[in-house]
């Protein structure tokens, strides 16, 4: 493999290289959109049973589990914002907002 720095040249010069690294790149995000989901689903030490027979939430793997989705999220919206970024793009909000104003769905 090479090293960081000749990526970023190839990046720079090499107009396939730069393309597939792209698709290598939303390929990346899609992989960990799927573990967004076996993290969410996985409820296993999730609770525990206390001294006393009773069940109770085990907190510190719940915030584990929240802390392991949470920045897989980031690092997806980072590599494919197109895909997976928060849509901050006022004129398509607005285009959004003007065309339910003008057809609004009456039932």
């Amino acid at each position: 493999m090479p090293g960081r720095s000749t990526a970023l040249r190839w990046l720079s010069i090499h107009p396939k290289f730069r393309d597939r690294y792209a698709l290598a790149r939303e390929a990346q995000a899609d992989y960990l959109l799927e573990q967004l989901l076996d993290i969410a689903d996985d409820t296993e030490d999730d609770t525990y049973e206390d001294k006393d027979g009773r069940v109770r939430t085990n907190h510190e793997v719940v915030n584990r589990s929240r802390l392991r989705i949470d920045t897989r999220k980031w690092i997806i919206a980072k590599l494919a914002p197109k895909k997976y970024g928060d849509v901050k793009d006022t004129e398509a909000q607005q285009t959004i907002i003007r065309n339910w104003i003008e057809e609004p769905d009456v039932q």
